[in-house]
């Protein structure tokens, strides 16, 4: 029997909050909807850059994470999910697996010159670039949620693929810990 009801859109676990927070000093956003895929093999990921413990390696559209030993992974924000998944399988074969874990996350991207500062309120990692640089990802907690935390090629930039049930609580963290950024400097007396 088919359902009177109407098919639901998709919907985003911060949808209509975008932007979260946007000042001179600090921006936090969602980036929904990218594909994300957890990869574990064997080898090298065939036909993708592998990255080290703790790296990014990016490849056009296509960025790698390093997660564990023989574990990456695989975000990409140009095609569907499904279409990833389904060109990982085949490029790998039988020397892995690939599991779409898309749905369970969504990406907050916090960039500006307060981003770093923001973050360290709610995280012991040492994000100083000296230690943390360009291209670094850690798995770890912020604001007592876990997440992937990455820095990209811009060093004032940090992404945050957070679990969706926590995506909410830790925007509405964020966005609190970023309250003293949002005037304009100079401002204050």
């Amino acid at each position: 029997m088919a359902s009177s009801t109407p098919t639901a859109q998709r919907r985003s676990p911060l949808d209509g909050r975008a932007p979260i927070v946007r000042s001179e000093r600090i921006s936090i956003v969602e980036v929904p909807f990218a594909a994300q895929l957890t990869v574990q093999a064997f080898d090298d990921i065939a036909g993708l850059p592998v990255p080290g413990v703790g790296e990014v390696r990016r490849d056009g559209d296509t960025l790698v994470a390093w997660l564990g030993p023989q574990e990456w992974l695989v975000v990409r924000e140009d095609i569907a999910p499904w279409i990833a998944e389904a060109e990982l399988v085949a490029a790998i074969g039988d020397a892995g697996a690939v599991v779409d874990t898309s749905g369970q996350r969504t990406i907050l991207e916090i960039s500006g010159p307060a981003a770093r500062t923001v973050l360290m309120m709610g995280s012991s990692i040492d994000l100083h670039p000296d230690v943390f640089g360009s291209d670094r990802v850690v798995q770890t907690d912020l604001a007592r949620a876990n997440v992937i935390l990455y820095r990209t090629a811009d060093p004032d930039t940090f992404r945050v693929l957070v679990r969706a049930s926590f995506a909410r609580y830790l925007a509405d963290w964020l966005a609190d810990a970023a309250v003293e950024y949002l005037e304009p400097e100079g401002a204050r007396g």
